[in-house]
């Protein structure tokens, strides 16, 4: 059915079918959690986190907050005032075709949006290549929020900025085109979007209207090129960079502040020639300069030597000017926020020790906002947060505004049957496990980045497992300074049971920090014994580690296990000749369950192993080749291995998939390349164990109705109540599916008003109770009760 608001897009000029306008079979999906995030279980002060923030602004009685791959939320509650806002998602139910949003702002209750590579979940070198929605063009509301539509700005840019200089003059900032990591610039509209002009051609982050002047941050490029302005409105551009250092580097993302008489402009740095090697700078020039020529930047004194701890030329600074004394800045990981008497050169921190009750908000920060004359807002990767009492040390507190909103990046999930709740890894936001019978907050139960999750619904109550990046152990624990104490929570890798609480896999008691080089490090339950873990280990562990071969390796964890020391030393089960990146352990192989199941995969060949193969592990040649994961790089000291933060994939390149009805049925998707946008994206199916190989891709691509990449990033086989088989893939535009046999066409699995536009990162399926799951990276979990009745709507 045609979308009922399509006659707002017609309004402005915009044409073509939008992804939530195309067909989909009803499927019933229902939100799972979580609903105002999740608290750290080792908060003792619960401050709720929730999915990645990118923007705030402010309209007539409501707020905006637009969300990395979550879309926009809009609540009419009181920030600075009320403890746990009312939020409501702003686009569903629009003709609008972005929900990974990289730009937003306001005047009145007009509102321009874009999209872009806003998530923090990268998967490649650069700016270009992530986890991440459709790179779609420029929204527009102009009531506040409450209705939006797509103007015509190009399609498949980074959007990064934009000015608003009446209801219908507008300027657009871009960084990257999605074919072009170098085509960037500036656009203008004078007539609400219904044209743009181009008007400034080089990449720009960040833009401006200052001192009467438009004012462009130009990233990656040099000292003299990294600020340019206008004074004629776009028509035409000069330098305005004098003074700028960066100190050998490059900016990676920079940002402007603005006060009454002054502009500030800051970046987290990069050495283009060694990508770990990051710092950061903050400048400040009079307003004057604009208008009367001359001056310069000038260096604030008494930085930080780097406000980019964590190293990755992914993360954002932000800069707020409160007044024309003090400006806040926030870097990222440990660099939170500071508060700057700049013109004293005096930075303290504004945070812990700096308020009343020791608070501090959720890391990895993204933008710094006024409200009122008392609160400063801060958007990081775990959502927004207030400071009350900003400019005065030992008061106020750090409190979430996550309130009831469902936004949160997933890139797995499972469920448990019998306390009907779920487990999931978030990016940048811990392994959650949602409430018993419920869909409300979450519980963080291991700390850093979720990754892998798996449950063991045969055990009472279910085991829920889970692992952050590098399977917990991207951090050496015989370094000094970095040792790891001998309890549950710091081993990064474990399982946890209600009323039990969380038991550790202590791995590096066994194998060493190097070889677990993955962000997403594989590991399975093996669906027919589930005390049994599969996993991935990697070579070049030091002498003396107990277990140093390459191979996939079987950790026997009993069902009585309580205390990580009860677990023995995982033993060898075959060696392989390369990197695994994905995996599946138990099955069924004619006909009947077949605990020697193993099926892995790597970046050229498909291992496979079951009783068909007589318990031999048979390698054979994929149909194409996919992209090797980034990952950090370590260095070997006289005390340990120091890794190298950079650039690194957040996520498989790869996505396997194993019928649990016949272990000879695969399939498999995955990136072709992690270097740019322009890999080969197709889906392939084998009945045969991998022996040969049938290309699915067909019409995903014009089903999903995505303008830059479907993103193919998760896959199901799954037999139906009829006895067919549904072959299920997570997109940019939510599940797709068909039934193999069939007539070859790709269906949505759920409208959009059953399953939300997003990407779907993970898909799995509980039988115990025969529960379909959703890992959304952006609107949480969901779940289809009753999966293998529903999925026969796909027939």
């Amino acid at each position: 059915m045609p979308h009922t608001l399509l006659a707002a897009a017609a309004a402005i000029g915009v044409a073509g079918s939008l992804p939530c306008d195309l067909d989909a079979k009803s499927v019933p999906w229902t939100f799972a959690g979580p609903a105002g995030g999740y608290v750290d279980s080792a908060d003792p002060l619960e401050i709720a986190s929730a999915g990645a923030a990118q923007a705030l602004v402010k309209v007539d009685g409501a707020a905006l907050l637009a969300t990395a791959n979550g879309g926009i939320w809009r609540t009419t509650s009181d920030l600075t005032n009320e403890k746990s806002p009312k939020w409501k998602p702003a686009l569903d139910g629009q003709p609008v075709a972005c929900t990974s949003i990289s730009a937003m702002e306001s005047k009145g209750n007009t509102v321009l949006a874009g999209c872009g590579g806003s998530t923090s979940s990268e998967m490649g070198y650069d700016w270009m290549v992530f986890n991440g929605g459709d790179w779609a063009g420029v929204m527009l509301s102009k009531d506040g929020g409450e209705t939006w539509a797509m103007t015509n700005f190009p399609k498949g840019y980074f959007v990064t900025a934009f000015v608003l200089v009446s209801e219908k003059q507008y300027f657009a900032a871009a960084r990257a085109k999605f074919d072009d990591r170098d085509d960037g610039g500036v656009w203008a509209t004078g007539d609400a979007g219904k044209t743009w002009q181009r008007v400034f051609g080089r990449p720009v982050y960040d833009l401006v209207l200052a001192g009467g002047a438009l004012v462009a941050a130009v990233p990656w490029t040099s000292d003299a090129n990294s600020a340019v302005a206008s004074r004629d409105g776009g028509r035409t551009w000069h330098p305005f960079a004098d003074g700028v250092d960066w100190d050998g580097r490059a900016p990676f993302y920079p940002t402007f502040a603005v006060s009454d008489d002054t502009l500030f402009l800051g970046a987290l740095t990069v050495n283009p020639q060694k990508f770990s090697d990051t710092a950061s700078r903050v400048f400040s020039r009079p307003l004057s300069d604009l208008q009367n020529g001359g001056g310069a930047w000038s260096l604030i004194a008494g930085q930080p030597d780097r406000l980019d701890v964590d190293g990755m030329p992914k993360d954002r600074m932000a800069l707020l000017a409160f007044d024309d004394d003090t400006l806040y800045v926030a870097g990222n990981a440990d660099a939170l926020v500071w508060r700057v008497q700049w013109k004293k050169g005096e930075w303290t921190e504004a945070h812990s020790k700096d308020t009343e009750d020791g608070s501090l908000p959720h890391s990895d920060c993204r933008r710094l906002y006024k409200l009122g004359d008392d609160a400063v807002a801060l958007l990081s990767d775990g959502g927004a947060f207030l400071r009350s009492s900003p400019a005065e040390a030992g008061k106020g507190q750090w409190t979430s505004l996550a309130g009831d909103i469902q936004a949160m990046e997933f890139v797995s999930g499972h469920w448990d049957p019998q306390g009907k709740r779920w487990i999931g890894g978030a990016q940048d936001n811990d392994v959650q496990v949602g409430p018993v019978n419920g869909t409300t907050r979450a519980l963080g139960v291991v700390m850093g980045d979720g990754t892998v999750t798996a449950v063991d619904a045969k055990a009472s109550p279910p085991r829920l497992f889970g692992c952050t990046q590098n399977l917990g152990n991207f951090a050496d624990d015989d370094r000094p300074g970095r040792r790891r104490l001998d309890d549950d929570e710091s081993y990064g890798f474990g399982f946890y049971q209600e009323g039990k609480g969380l038991v550790g896999i202590p791995l590096l008691d066994w194998f060493d920090v190097v070889q677990f080089p993955f962000f997403s490090q594989p590991y399975a339950l093996n669906s027919v014994n589930g005390t049994q873990i599969l996993l991935f280990a990697d070579d070049g562990a030091r002498a003396g580690s107990k277990l140093q071969k390459r191979g996939l390796y079987v950790i026997d964890v009993p069902r009585d296990v309580t205390k990580p020391k009860q677990i023995k030393t995982p033993t060898l089960e075959v060696s392989t000749d390369g990197a695994v990146y994905d995996i599946v352990a138990g099955g069924a192989t004619d006909g009947k369950p077949d605990a020697s199941v193993i099926v892995a995969l790597n970046d050229t060949h498909l291992l496979v192993r079951s009783k068909a193969t007589k318990g031999a592990l048979v390698a054979r040649p994929l149909p194409t080749r996919f992209a090797r994961p980034v990952i950090f790089d370590y260095v070997e000291g006289d005390d340990g291995f120091e890794y190298i933060l950079g650039p690194t994939s957040h996520d498989k390149t790869v996505s396997l998939a194993v019928s649990p009805a016949d272990s000879k049925l695969v399939a498999v998707t995955g990136w072709t390349s992690v270097v740019d946008n322009s890999g080969d994206e197709r889906v392939w199916v084998s009945n045969d164990a991998g022996e040969s190989w049938s290309d699915a891709t067909g019409d995903l691509r014009a089903a999903t109705g995505t303008i830059g990449a479907v993103r193919p990033s998760a896959l199901l086989l799954l037999p139906t109540e009829s006895g067919k088989t549904a072959l299920l893939v997570g997109t940019a535009n939510g599940i797709y599916g068909k039934v193999l046999g069939g007539d070859g066409k790709w269906t949505r699995v759920g409208t959009c008003a059953e399953l939300p536009h997003v990407l779907v990162a993970g898909i799995s399926h509980e039988p115990a109770d025969d529960t379909l799951v959703a890992a959304t990276m952006g609107r949480g979990i969901y779940v289809v009760r009753g999966a293998t009745k529903a999925l026969a709507a796909l027939e």
